[in-house]
């Protein structure tokens, strides 16, 4: 593991939770001054290197739209922003699947600051009702929710949340707050504290798409007034199929206001529908009676 280059980071913070595994720790000495030197002098231009497809453009708004939105509902020091602003700057390497199908399916790679995070996470339409599913002969109850987050093969967390008829059922594990600070840097992470970093993470990982109510069984720690406010514009985005189009086309991200506001249009009357009367078409003869025209052509 290339632990947060730029950044300083502590190795007995983190012995606890990769004592099992089997890749070697090595942990950067730079301090957090030092990181824009260490990402300028890391990166390098080569003629073959594969530009930015249309496609990804409107996939990174997800995480441009969301962190925007994070860094206005958090209060941290002058400090502690900078500090966040620079380990988002090394957020890298998206590599999202989606699937929406009887069960929504959310699965995310990434880089940050040098380290390989995977998320995973399967939820269900419904969340208070029982799903079953077929296992060989037998038939399995499956959780509402199941969600990962793994570092390097080594679980970050892992969840299973059940609907409040079988709450018992529900499991939940998770390395220690000073476990995870000291993956970025237990100093760097005492500027803005360990909630936040958590609900950082959050914006990174959580699947946006998702029943709103999941939020409160992962362990990110969101209050429940952010699900809309932050990814209220982003679902409305996808039930419109606009992902995966050009960025430009599609426009900008609705605000947090438009999206509280947002209304659904009221359907006229049928007395209103009945008075309406079109204007005579011009140039085409209207259909006779008795005779039929395809579906809304007549009267254009």
């Amino acid at each position: 593991v290339d632990s947060c280059p730029g950044l300083v980071t502590d190795a007995d913070g983190v012995v606890a939770m990769f004592d099992m595994s089997q890749h070697p720790l090595s942990f950067s000495t730079l301090t957090a001054d030092e990181i824009d030197e260490a990402q300028g002098s890391d990166v390098e231009e080569t003629e073959d290197a594969p530009s930015e497809s249309s496609s990804e453009k409107p996939l990174m708004s997800i995480w441009e739209h969301r962190v925007s939105r994070f860094f206005e509902h958090i209060q941290v020091s002058a400090e502690g922003m900078a500090t966040l602003r620079k380990i988002y700057s090394m957020f890298s390497d998206t590599d999202v699947d989606i699937q929406n199908t009887s069960e929504r399916r959310w699965d995310l790679r990434f880089m940050l600051c040098g380290m390989s995070f995977w998320y995973q996470q399967i939820s269900q339409a419904d969340p208070d009702c029982d799903v079953w599913d077929c296992v060989g002969e037998s038939i399995e109850l499956r959780p509402n929710l199941w969600a990962k987050l793994e570092c390097a093969d080594d679980i970050v967390f892992e969840v299973k949340h059940f609907h409040p008829g079988e709450v018992g059922r529900s499991t939940s594990s998770q390395i220690p707050d000073e476990d995870l600070a000291g993956l970025f840097g237990t100093a760097n992470v005492d500027k803005f504290g360990h909630t936040v970093l958590w609900q950082f993470l959050g914006v990174l990982c959580m699947d946006f798409g998702a029943v709103p109510q999941y939020s409160s069984a992962l362990p990110f720690r969101w209050p429940s007034n952010w699900v809309d406010s932050i990814d209220g514009a982003l679902r409305i985005r996808e039930s419109r199929g606009l992902f995966g189009e050009d960025e430009d086309a599609d426009g900008p991200l609705p605000t947090a206001e438009e999206t509280r506001g947002r209304q659904p249009q009221k359907r006229a009357s049928a007395d209103k529908a009945k008075k309406a009367v079109r204007p005579p078409s011009q140039g085409k003869p209207a259909p006779r009676k008795g005779t039929t025209t395809p579906r809304g052509k007549a009267g254009k």
